[in-house]
């Protein structure tokens, strides 16, 4: 079965009620999700999907948020084995739209999911963005980092996602192992807004928020990541989150 939803439309909770209206021979069948994004770059800039450092933290809650709706890859999944049809799959969508082409009024080259320019060096300008200058390079590496983490998790709860009652109804967090290691992915949404400007925090961890959350026992003296390049270790009792996701690792 295919959905398709932009990031933006409150997809989650359509996945539930797309599958209710299903048949029960229906239900069976794989769910793919065809084309997410963050939504259009040509709406509104003060849109939080606007800003690059948004964007880019928006692609591992994306795929966690998915995930705790019921479309990873199903068990055994494999496209080269003999039955790759049993695969559940996530796409986003125009990861590598091309938006140094000109916009136009039928089509708007680029507008939808776009994390690189084609042909550009890494870190270069996108000519033609409506809100130059429109940096790529962040975006597509928050989205190698955070596939990095998810790749290989296996989830510790039902759902995968949660929200964490003790700090308050805008705090996740998605709890997995990996190669032995507990871990937990951790973010704030009260940051997203108008205006928002993650770029302010790239001087530091890249977490876009300033919510005190309440380390849970056994990541205390772990270590935490962010999208970009930053590691703290040790892990104190308490740790600042936004709306970029972080990974808490256990204590090991």
């Amino acid at each position: 079965m295919f959905f398709s939803a932009p990031a933006s439309s409150g997809w989650w909770g359509s996945i539930a009620a797309f599958q209710g209206v299903l048949k029960t021979a229906e239900q069976s069948k794989p769910l793919w999700m065809g084309e997410g994004s963050f939504g259009n770059t040509f709406q509104n800039p003060s849109n939080w999907w606007q800003d690059p450092y948004a964007q880019g933290g928006y692609v591992a809650k994306y795929f966690a948020a998915l995930w705790s709706n019921t479309v990873p890859p199903s068990s055994g999944c494999s496209w080269t084995g003999s039955n790759p049809q049993v695969c559940q799959q996530a796409f986003w969508y125009g990861y590598d739209h091309d938006v140094t082409v000109a916009r136009s009024s039928l089509w708007k080259t680029g507008s939808f999911g776009a994390l690189y320019c084609p042909g550009e060096s890494q870190g270069g300008w996108c000519g033609n963005s409506p809100y130059p200058p429109f940096v790529i390079s962040p975006q597509a590496g928050m989205w190698d980092v955070g596939v990095g983490w998810l790749t290989g998790a296996v989830p510790m709860t039902t759902p995968f996602c949660k929200n964490d009652t003790t700090s308050g109804p805008t705090v996740w967090h998605c709890d997995f192992m990996k190669g032995g290691v507990n871990y937990s992915m951790v973010w704030d949404n009260s940051n997203a807004g108008p205006g928002v400007d993650c770029s302010s925090y790239t001087s530091g961890p890249l977490i876009c928020g300033s919510k005190t959350y309440t380390v849970p026992a056994g990541f205390v003296g772990g270590y935490w990541y962010d999208l970009g390049p930053n590691a703290t270790d040790p892990l104190g009792g308490t740790v600042t989150v936004g709306l970029n996701p972080i990974l808490l690792v256990h204590q090991q």
